[in-house]
């Protein structure tokens, strides 16, 4: 459930999925009363059942990174037992840019690949307060990675066509 905006902005919805205490700012997992959410994509302390917050967003939006920018997932499951375990023990194995976008970064792609390494594998790390507190604080830092793409017709772009364009 995350959608791209025409101006290259990022929305994640839920559709009703997961519910917010109001007093605490809190998740409460999902309104079904499971602990919500999408195996390969949940965060460690949804994986324990246990309340998040923005930085468990955050966590599965790095899963989602990591997916798209690599073509594989950093915790692979298979079944529901591990994909809990995974989320909660294992640490992702680096974050290789798959070979398309190698081949679009060119000579760029070993500086890009690391620095985005850092900033996936931060908002992976498992121990909650360990992350991202704040979509603010994890988007500087992909700011920051941005300066090093390439640029098209003056703006930065990722994959070769410029974010909110159409294919």
């Amino acid at each position: 459930n995350v959608l791209l905006d025409g101006y290259g902005r990022v929305h994640l919805l839920d559709f009703g999925i997961a519910t917010t205490d109001p007093s605490t700012r809190q998740h409460r997992g999902s309104a079904y009363g499971d602990g919500g959410g999408s195996l390969p994509y949940m965060s460690p302390e949804q994986a324990r059942g246990v309340p998040g917050g923005p930085a468990s967003d955050l966590y599965t939006l790095a899963v989602m990174l990591y997916e798209a920018l690599t073509s594989q997932m950093p915790f692979p499951g298979p079944s529901h037992v591990q994909y809990a375990w995974q989320h909660m023990e294992v640490e992702p194995p680096p974050c290789a840019l798959d070979v398309r976008h190698q081949r679009w970064l060119g000579e760029r792609v070993g500086s890009v690949e690391r620095a985005l390494a850092v900033v996936i594998h931060k908002a992976l790390r498992k121990p909650y307060h360990a992350r991202y507190e704040c979509a603010e604080e994890l988007r500087l830092d992909l700011a920051l990675v941005s300066t090093q793409l390439p640029r098209q017709s003056g703006r930065r772009v990722m994959g070769g066509t410029a974010a909110g364009s159409a294919r």
